[in-house]
């Protein structure tokens, strides 16, 4: 009998429970299907449609919750456009979301020259449906439009190249690349090579990397030679024409694994070889000012040396002028945190006795910090809405002033030639730490 009450209670909880969820049920959790992206306005968008109308299939989307009057989101804003400029050609399209009317942050916009869609939500119906934990938040959707991730601004470039199947790994990428120069394949040799101008590291351990590279039964150097970082790159410039011959290629990786150096600067090396290859010319110049891909274009300045006559081209532009003058003292700002962090929270070595910690603290001004395992040694730091670690720093805090520099130069009609880019950097760089020094020791 108590068995059989039982079992009766449990068909009557069946009856009076609420069905499963099914599979295309909305929600805001990850794994579920997004509510509908929806806005009173939409701004940076053609004839203030939705960025969703028409023949639009991207691959992923990446929504951003942000505000003009949130602090963290004005700060996070930067690298969210960054993320627009840099990925939406692989698939990505980026959509801002803000709880403000479209006058509240039409100007705010025009201003930072901020170009990815924007929905304007006073009424929240979109926002509320996304059940916010705080502000900003981002929130990736794949091609299905459910949600694949959801996190800080921080995170999100790394979701954003796994979802796109982007290789961000420098290791890996060093190898596709020295693939690709063995056969000759220029078209293969484009991606790997500007994926690891975007993600070599300044300090790359190159002996580890031919370690790894390396056949697991490879017999050892009895007497291997310590080379320095030069010597190194030489072999690898080897590497790139002998990769497809087996018995040269383990002769090589062994010389790099027995004594490689494990800080050579990696974006330094392939850079050259990446300008070499695929100059910045007047017609992809002119096709970007077209579209007002003013950041897009910066890069381009950095990473692929273009002559004077683009440079002259470039500073005719009044859009692109204007985008620099605004931007360019931000990225001096940013090449300061950064050196900044290294420096000091980052260091192996501990501060000066008298280091003032609190005014250090309100002087780099960072949206965030992340702690080792132990919360004992700063790893890495959040400037402009990305996290710059230790081993990124130094790379990150030149790449910035890099782009300082040659905004500046755009915008006073001139032209840097590579060396001297890199001169200006190294000078500017060294006065920074020296003013950082005399101010903290």
């Amino acid at each position: 009998m108590h068995t059989r009450r039982l079992c009766l209670l449990a068909v009557l909880a069946a009856l009076v429970a609420p069905p499963a969820a099914a599979e295309d049920d909305v929600g805001s959790a990850v794994g579920d299907r997004a509510p509908e992206i929806s806005a009173t306005t939409w701004l940076n968008t053609a004839e203030g449609e939705s960025p969703l109308d028409g023949d639009v299939d991207p691959k992923l989307i990446l929504l951003e919750f942000w505000g003009t009057w949130c602090g963290p989101c004005v700060r996070s804003m930067p690298k969210i456009q960054s993320l627009w400029d840099r990925y939406r050609d692989h698939g990505l399209l980026v959509i801002a979301i803000t709880r403000e009317n479209a006058g509240e942050v039409r100007g705010f916009l025009k201003e930072k020259g901020y170009t990815m869609p924007v929905g304007c939500d006073p009424s929240q119906t979109c926002i509320g449906q996304f059940a916010l934990d705080g502000w900003p938040t981002s929130v990736i959707l794949d091609r299905t439009m459910r949600i694949v991730w959801r996190g800080s601004p921080s995170g999100a470039e790394a979701q954003v190249e796994k979802g796109l199947g982007l290789e961000s790994s420098p290791n890996t990428l060093l190898g596709l690349y020295l693939e690709a120069a063995a056969k000759g394949d220029k078209d293969a040799l484009r991606q790997p090579m500007e994926r690891l101008v975007a993600k070599a590291p300044a300090t790359f351990d190159l002996k580890a990397w031919a370690e790894g590279a390396l056949e697991a039964d490879t017999p050892e150097l009895e007497k291997p030679k310590t080379l320095k970082a030069k010597a190194a790159c030489k072999l690898l410039d080897k590497l790139a024409k002998q990769w497809g011959d087996d018995a040269k290629r383990t002769a090589l990786l062994q010389q790099l694994a027995g004594g490689a150096p494990s800080d050579v600067d990696l974006r330094a090396w392939i850079q050259p070889r990446y300008q070499k290859a695929y100059p910045f010319k007047t017609a992809e110049l002119k096709e970007l000012l077209a579209k007002k891909r003013y950041a897009t274009i910066v890069d381009m300045f950095v990473d692929r040396a273009p002559s004077g006559s683009v440079y002259k081209l470039a500073g005719k532009d009044d859009g692109l002028v204007a985008y620099c003058d605004k931007n360019a003292p931000d990225a001096w700002t940013f090449a300061r945190k950064a050196t900044m962090g290294r420096m000091y929270w980052m260091s192996d070595d501990p501060p000066p006795e008298d280091f003032d910690s609190e005014a250090f603290s309100r002087d780099i001004s960072v949206n965030g910090i992340a702690f080792d395992e132990e919360r004992k040694r700063v790893v890495g730091i959040i400037i402009g809405g990305g996290m710059v670690t230790k081993q990124a720093a130094e790379g990150y805090a030149r790449n910035q002033m890099a782009r300082s520099m040659i905004m500046n130069a755009i915008a006073g009609g001139q032209a840097l030639k590579p060396a001297k880019l890199e001169k200006k950097v190294d000078d500017e760089l060294a006065k920074i730490v020296k003013g950082l020094k005399q101010k903290y020791g």
